[in-house]
């Protein structure tokens, strides 16, 4: 079931709310109904950026906090994130542009797994929604249009199915240049919209916390950075840190070792099936692009080795098992 739609009125209340108790989830359950606890955390981090409040809560709590206001961001894209011990599920470039479309093969393991890692964060990766129609590339012929309430829907009805499976985990969006077509449409064709509610992507998803790039203990999650072939080397290498991207619709695990020691650069596949028609512009060519997604493990701050899951030959393989998908076993002709 879809959640409730906050208002920036909720946002405020809930902050104040906080700031009588000093508890986040204290005041999450003071609401009727309850707020979720991930939703309320990503309401109150709203309303300090929109309303330029300071963070009343006290510190001795042990609720994950993805706002230190002794080490404020860079800029108003950036986030930072401290834990000692973490699974995240990072998965992205959806692409979703209608209910009506089926679920790819890539999104029915990510279903199947969630329950399995039980991860503590979420990460989607940017991309969720293609947002062709508000983008700046003409149609491939005669090709239909896509209206951006088809896609806002699905991805909705999407991103509620993934919190269903794992309502306790923290949820964070790293918005991926399709993403952004949305606002930056509106930006550019009604400017003098700008504040009014439902005028702004992160808005249509309240129960996201989105931000361009994420400082995750001694890693970097981005849409993207580099490009090609060798993207998730030269993430590792001029980041000089654990890199996680997506964008390339490539999945793999890119190891390096200098000075400092050894790092990944992780690229996180594509939640999308290519065979889609919104990707009718490659004209049938083939691609590096991989569906799957990647989970990722941090003990005692440092990244672990990741994992992926990869669609092969229509299959879902994760750790060694298929969890979605059929094996086919040709038969020799004449025998059965």
């Amino acid at each position: 079931m879809a959640q409730k739609a906050y208002t920036w009125k909720d946002i405020e209340g809930l902050y104040n709310a906080v700031a009588m108790c000093g508890n986040l989830p204290q005041a999450a359950k003071s609401f009727n109904p309850p707020i979720p606890v991930p939703t309320a955390t990503n309401m109150y981090s709203a309303a300090m950026y929109r309303f330029n409040k300071t963070d009343v809560r006290r510190r001795n709590s042990l609720e994950a906090v993805p706002y230190d206001p002794d080490s404020p961001p860079e800029c108003a894209l950036t986030e930072k994130i401290t834990f000692l011990n973490a699974t995240a599920v990072a998965f992205g470039d959806c692409h979703w542009t209608s209910i009506d479309q089926p679920r790819s093969l890539a999104h029915e393991a990510l279903l199947k797994a969630i329950p399995t890692i039980k991860p503590d964060i979420l990460m989607c990766m940017g991309d969720a929604v293609d947002m062709g129609e508000p983008s700046k590339h003409d149609p491939l012929g005669w090709n239909k249009r896509i209206r951006v309430k088809d896609e806002l829907d699905a991805a909705k009805k999407h991103l509620d199915d993934i919190m269903g499976l794992a309502p306790r985990a923290l949820r964070l969006w790293q918005r991926g240049n399709h993403d952004d077509r949305f606002d930056k449409y509106l930006a550019l064709n009604a400017s003098m919209f700008e504040g009014i509610e439902g005028f702004d992507f992160a808005g249509q998803f309240p129960d996201w916390r989105m931000c361009h790039r994420l400082d995750i203990n001694d890693s970097v999650a981005m849409h993207r950075y580099h490009g090609g072939i060798h993207a998730g080397w030269n993430n590792a290498v001029k980041a000089g840190v654990n890199f996680i991207s997506g964008d390339t619709h490539s999945l793999e695990v890119k190891p390096m070792v200098d000075m400092r020691g050894r790092r990944y650069g992780v690229q996180t596949g594509m939640l999308a099936d290519p065979a889609w028609p919104c990707f009718a512009y490659t004209q049938g060519n083939t691609r590096l692009w991989t569906p799957g997604f990647a989970v990722l493990t941090w003990r005692n701050g440092i990244l672990m080795p990741p994992e992926l899951c990869e669609v092969v030959n229509n299959i879902a393989w994760f750790r060694g098992k298929e969890i979605a998908g059929k094996l086919r076993i040709r038969i020799q002709a004449g025998r059965s």
